[in-house]
């Protein structure tokens, strides 16, 4: 038994804590991987961090030591017991009890490290897309993990990709053997590193760009000009504004043929400015 895993097991029997697989509870135990997601992070005494899911607090001490500020963030009240009694005389840890889901992200932060509870490690992250940071070093399920970066066409592409893609670089640090866990998941996790870019493209309006990716891969094994007329129909837009949309495409040489999964990045933001501009800024009656 590892020192880490034992002082895991001390502190869950100490507090009578039974992990929760529903809040994808599974505590890390491998103290190489601590320490080299800290490297990673390149964590010094000017960086004020934000830790998701800090849990029983294995990451947050060493990050404490390292950092100006760490807000560990919990939801679970009995971990939040747990983290209190232990940084409750540490100056430069602040234990925030609070679904980070629901809550602001502190204003002052520039890092983000985190073992992300794998339950919302989705939604946490376009939350974090949304935030000012200057690096964010993160754990994530390995099959999330290849989401971040996978190529048009292929089975691991989808909207958390190309949302990712428009704000961030995303480089795969290392792979995490489900070992290094307690409980131990039924599958491998990865670090990655997500650093914010300068925009490759530009869109009309980001929310109206980020909804339209998501509504059509909700089509995705479908041919663009039969996801199309299925979405102008969900949103009210007669038959008639889809054949002067088509046609604006094909001058802007987009394949109408194409499958939805098949598209670049650059090919979303241009059909969603095209939407954009012939259904919002130049509103038609609807059906």
């Amino acid at each position: 038994m590892t020192r880490l895993l034992g002082e895991t097991l001390f502190l869950l029997k100490k507090y009578d804590i039974k992990p929760k697989r529903s809040l994808g509870q599974h505590f890390i135990v491998n103290e190489n991987i601590v320490e080299r997601m800290i490297k990673y992070a390149d964590i010094n005494r000017n960086d004020i961090v934000l830790e998701i899911g800090a849990g029983l607090g294995t990451l947050t001490s060493r990050l404490a030591k390292h950092a100006k500020k760490v807000y560990a963030v919990e939801v679970d009240s009995k971990l939040c017991e747990v983290l209190h009694d232990r940084f409750s005389t540490v100056n430069n840890v602040e234990v925030l009890c609070e679904d980070v889901l629901k809550m602001n992200f502190p204003s002052d932060i520039n890092k983000i490290v985190s073992n992300l509870p794998y339950s919302i490690a989705t939604p946490v992250t376009f939350k974090i897309l949304d935030s000012i940071f200057q690096l964010a070093v993160l754990t994530y399920q390995l099959d999330v993990a290849k989401r971040l970066a996978a190529n048009p066409g292929t089975r691991d592409y989808g909207r958390l990709t190309v949302a990712v893609y428009y704000r961030v670089d995303v480089h795969f640090l290392e792979r995490i053997s489900k070992n290094s866990f307690y409980p131990r998941p039924k599958v491998d996790s990865a670090v990655v590193v997500l650093k914010p870019k300068k925009k490759t493209f530009n869109v009309s309006d980001e929310k109206y760009f980020l909804d339209t990716v998501r509504d059509l891969f909700s089509y995705r094994n479908k041919i663009l000009r039969k996801a199309l007329t299925l979405l102008l129909s969900k949103r009210n837009i007669r038959k008639e504004v889809l054949k002067e949309i088509s046609k604006i495409m094909e001058q802007e040489e987009i394949n109408l043929q194409k499958r939805v999964y098949t598209l670049s990045p650059a090919e979303f933001a241009k059909i969603a400015n095209i939407l954009y501009s012939k259904t919002v800024e130049e509103p038609h009656d609807p059906c």
